[in-house]
């Protein structure tokens, strides 16, 4: 089947990345998304160009937009085809069912599409990439081409190692000019925190991510309370084997649910993750170390 193609690697050109962080700086670094373009061969794909899609609740208008585009980078032989898509988010919004839905969406037009993802918590923390490249997992590609969900194929998967996600290994490309220019970037921003003797922020860092966590726990006990009510409340006098073999839950609801918990999952990891990050630099800052 088309959709069970592997990507390897995926090569995207700095420049894409400056203007992604621009797009974020511009959005206030909010929501926002937009499309990537570039080439595919032999399982992997090379991102040589993006542009950033209006906020537009109008479905159309944002396809006439993106018609439009692509007409002027024709126009300009720049590469207009279609490899993925991106997103600045700042609550692991990645983790999110309208997000899978949308790469669902591309990964079946487009085989080899990839879902380029610019982390703002991993950029206050302080991570030298906060750019992830991602792409759904087969079996849930096969799950939700089902308008519904039955117990056995729940029961298959495994939910601690089966992540909806799958990460593809991302390789910047950089030109001469674009290392010379970075490299002046560098020597300003230690002359800036030299002088200003800036620090990561990490107690703000704490606050939103269990700010966010608290968040995504209430959002999924109103899911868990929403998939009782309307898909085992009819079930509940039934014997075990009635209840398996009648048990159907949309997919959009077990995706949004499933995808919810690896949510949660993913902020205690943070929180986690960065609690180390802490006590390490504060042991190597401490007398201790002399």
């Amino acid at each position: 089947m088309t959709d069970k193609i592997e990507l390897t690697s995926v090569k995207v050109d700095l420049t894409v990345l400056l203007k992604i962080i621009k797009h974020a700086k511009e959005a206030n670094f909010k929501l926002a998304t937009g499309q990537l373009h570039g080439v595919y061969s032999e399982k992997n794909v090379e991102i040589t160009n993006s542009y950033a899609v209006p906020n537009k609740d109008d479905d159309t208008a944002e396809d006439d937009f993106d018609s439009s585009m692509i007409a002027r980078l024709e126009e300009i032989n720049m590469d207009n085809n279609k490899v993925g898509w991106y997103q600045v988010c700042y609550a692991n919004d990645h983790l999110s069912g309208e997000s899978v839905a949308t790469t669902f969406d591309y990964q079946t037009n487009v085989p080899y599409a990839v879902y380029l993802v610019y982390d703002i918590l991993e950029v206050e923390r302080g991570l030298r990439s906060p750019f992830k490249a991602y792409r759904i997992n087969s079996k849930y590609m096969d799950l939700m081409k089902d308008t519904k969900v039955t117990y056995h194929q729940m029961k298959s998967l495994n939910f601690k190692l089966d992540k909806i996600y799958q990460e593809v290994p991302l390789e910047i490309v950089k030109t001469p000019l674009q290392l010379a220019y970075l490299h002046e970037q560098k020597r300003s921003l230690k002359n800036k925190f030299s002088s200003t003797k800036g620090t990561l922020d990490l107690i703000a860092y704490f606050e939103r991510t269990i700010s966010f966590l608290v968040e995504s726990l209430e959002d999924q006990s109103a899911l868990d309370l929403k998939m009782q009510h309307d898909h085992f409340a009819g079930l509940k006098n039934e014997t075990k084997e009635t209840r398996i073999k009648n048990l159907e839950i949309p997919t959009a609801d077990f995706v949004e649910t499933f995808v919810s918990k690896q949510r949660i999952n993913n902020f205690l990891s943070k929180i986690n993750n960065c609690g180390k990050f802490q006590l390490e630099t504060s042991f190597l800052l401490s007398d201790n170390t002399k």
